[in-house]
């Protein structure tokens, strides 16, 4: 009930894998964002652990060759760009050039690259923007550029940077990560905007097809299933989590931290987390490492008192430092005393 006070446990963190936010107050981030994280694993569902960037695979395009000429085959129609003209022939014709029509239809721009979309329509990608010639199966030939939608640009000589996942275009360019849907274009770095970083990097788009990431090559992973971003660009592992504010001037306890774990069934080593704590916007305060001991599969909950001298204050946050490999972290909860319900923060 807002504006009860409340002493219990509050979740902190959880529902992995963690997601990057930094452009909302760290106040109102939901218990799965971090402003700031990289080097977790974004495959584990409902799970923080340690991780590397996976492995993505190439949009494959078939080509034919064509008096010495390569076409693109698509649609059972070949293709090819010259400065501003699509190219097309004759649909079936793939051991000659027969012209059909008019044999060509002209972009706003020099097309940077194009691919099918849409099951029946072509995209065309330039640094202006992106048109889509709709209809890219009919075989009478009769085709003609749609309107251009600027957001959805591809810089001059990053052709590599676009790609097609379940049909939907996807491009990464300098201000961003953005899809177009058929009929509104969706700015997944929306939560980075202010602070692109990695995100913002003009690399070749690959996609796990199966999971459905698009992977942004040793620099980011998006997931659109959830609109999770992940930061591989960044060296080695850090997890921050949101921040517990109070409402109004009213400070609360501060308690013991509990992170539910779960052990690697590969490894039955003990395991190690490395912590810091923030009060109110002071430094963050080193915490004395946690040392687990070994559970081969099993969960358990590890409790540790923060060191940190201020136990009481308006706001809280942790961040991880460093996490063992065999560990999986499933959420993280704080013990609080004489809280507000309704804080800044829930």
């Amino acid at each position: 009930m807002k504006g009860a006070i409340y002493t219990g446990p509050v979740v902190l963190a959880g529902d992995f894998p963690p997601s990057v936010n930094t452009s909302d107050d760290v106040a109102k981030l939901k218990i799965y964002e971090s402003p700031s994280c990289y080097g977790v694993d974004c495959q584990r569902d409902g799970q923080l652990k340690t991780g590397s960037i996976i492995t993505g695979a190439a949009r494959i395009a078939t080509t034919k060759t064509i008096s010495s000429t390569t076409y693109y085959w698509h649609y059972d129609r070949a293709w090819r760009s010259n400065s501003a003209d699509l190219i097309f022939g004759a649909k079936f014709y793939d051991d000659c050039y027969n012209v059909q029509g008019r044999g060509k239809v002209t972009a706003e721009a020099s097309i940077i690259t194009f691919m099918p979309a849409f099951k029946d329509q072509m995209w065309v990608a330039t640094a202006s923007g992106s048109q889509f010639l709709d209809g890219a199966t009919r075989p009478a030939g009769q085709f003609q550029m749609g309107q251009l939608i600027q957001e959805l640009y591809v810089s001059s000589g990053k052709g590599t940077s676009a790609l097609v996942l379940d049909e939907i275009p996807y491009v990464v360019n300098l201000d961003g990560i953005f899809s177009y849907d058929g009929t509104a274009v969706k700015e997944w770095t929306r939560p980075v905007r202010y602070s692109l970083g990695s995100f913002a990097s003009e690399v070749a788009l690959t996609a796990d097809y199966q999971q459905k990431f698009i992977i942004g090559a040793a620099k980011f992973v998006l997931d659109p299933l959830t609109g999770k971003l992940f930061d591989y660009g960044t060296t080695g592992f850090l997890f921050t989590s949101r921040t517990l504010t109070a409402a109004g001037f009213r400070p609360f306890g501060i308690g013991d931290v509990t992170f539910s774990v779960q052990f690697s069934t590969t490894d039955p080593s003990d395991a190690t987390i490395n912590w810091e704590t923030k009060t109110e916007d002071d430094d963050w305060y080193a915490e004395d490492d946690i040392i687990i001991q070994a559970i081969d599969g099993m969960k358990t909950a590890v409790m540790a008192r923060p060191a940190n001298p201020i136990t009481t204050a308006h706001k809280f946050a942790l961040r991880l430092t460093g996490l063992s490999s065999n560990i999986y972290i499933r959420q993280i909860d704080v013990s609080v005393t004489d809280y507000a319900q309704g804080s800044f923060g829930e």
